[in-house]
């Protein structure tokens, strides 16, 4: 059914059998994308980036990126390809989205040779990157306790500011008990 979609969209956008219209295009390009087609996702980020039709939106591009990362990593509609789905994780986690931020964690962890090695450092910040939009709620429901576990994970990296969020939770009491002896604990650990 995707691939009907975006076929029609195709025809649409072209004028090819069909009177152009390019809202008709758009709409069944993002019908077929929400059904993991990535040509479609590829086609609905372009419309978001060039504000085609739609307006110019950073956050819907971010989860359409996220839509071709997935269609990569598992083969949908495309041939696998884990470098191109870390690249479009990549893509949708620097556009402030919290679960590519969690995906690009993942291949920095394991060290995929494409990464290169693994990379402690580019995992913590990523750690942070998510633990910070679960916090903030940004593009994504607010949930402190997943936040404070994965600012625990940016900390457990050695990244600095994730110490010190994970301190101020404990010193606060933010989705954990109070604990000021921990609090300090995490706050001494950024002076060694």
């Amino acid at each position: 059914m995707s691939e009907y979609f975006y076929k029609l969209a195709y025809w649409y956008e072209r004028g090819n059998g069909l009177k152009k219209d390019e809202q008709k295009a758009f709409e069944f390009y993002k019908k077929a994308a929400d059904m993991d087609h990535a040509e479609g996702a590829i086609k609905v980020v372009i419309y978001y980036e060039r504000g085609i039709i739609v307006e110019k939106d950073k956050n819907k591009m971010s989860e359409y990126y996220y839509k071709i990362a997935y269609c990569y990593e598992r083969g949908n509609g495309l041939k696998k390809d884990e470098q191109k789905a870390f690249e479009f994780y990549k893509k949708a986690a620097d556009m402030d989205h919290a679960e590519g931020a969690i995906k690009v964690v993942g291949y920095y962890e394991r060290g995929c040779e494409f990464v290169f090695k693994q990379d402690r450092n580019k995992a913590g910040e990523y750690y942070y990157k998510a633990a910070y939009l679960y916090e903030r709620g940004n593009g994504i429901k607010k949930d402190e306790q997943k936040a404070f576990k994965l600012y625990r994970k940016a900390a457990d990296m050695n990244h600095a500011e994730g110490t010190i969020k994970v301190g101020n939770y404990y010193e606060r009491g933010i989705a954990i008990e109070k604990d000021k002896n921990k609090a300090g604990e995490y706050y001494r650990s950024l002076l060694i």
